[in-house]
């Protein structure tokens, strides 16, 4: 599934529910210390974004794992095709990233202006 904005616009915010692969961690991101969400072009791999907690992610609910990513000026000022991943450093400094087997699809497509 392809997350779809338009060039320039910083709504809506990216969410996503991170179940981590380990199914005896439970559900959710419980103890996390820090959530990241990373994303680049997909032509030529230049990072884009890369935020975390104490910029705009926001746990919603670490039980149930649901994460949002709040746009800002110049992250979509790009047309293109890029990837993005969520990386969550838990509190024994252990790091998974989610999804862990690909990555986030994300188009930014062009606007009339």
């Amino acid at each position: 599934m392809t997350f779809t904005i338009k060039r320039g616009d910083t709504s809506p915010a990216i969410k996503a529910r991170l179940v981590p692969a380990d199914i005896n961690q439970g559900g959710g991101i419980t103890g996390y210390n820090e959530v990241r969400f990373l994303m680049r072009d997909s032509s030529d791999y230049e990072t884009i974004v890369d935020d975390n907690t104490s910029g705009n992610v926001t746990v919603i609910d670490e039980d149930a794992g649901i994460v949002t990513y709040s746009w800002q000026d110049g992250d979509t000022d790009e047309t293109g095709m890029f990837e993005a991943e969520w990386e969550v450093t838990y509190s024994d400094n252990s790091i998974e990233t989610f999804p862990n087997d690909r990555y986030i699809d994300i188009e930014i497509i062009g606007d009339i202006k």
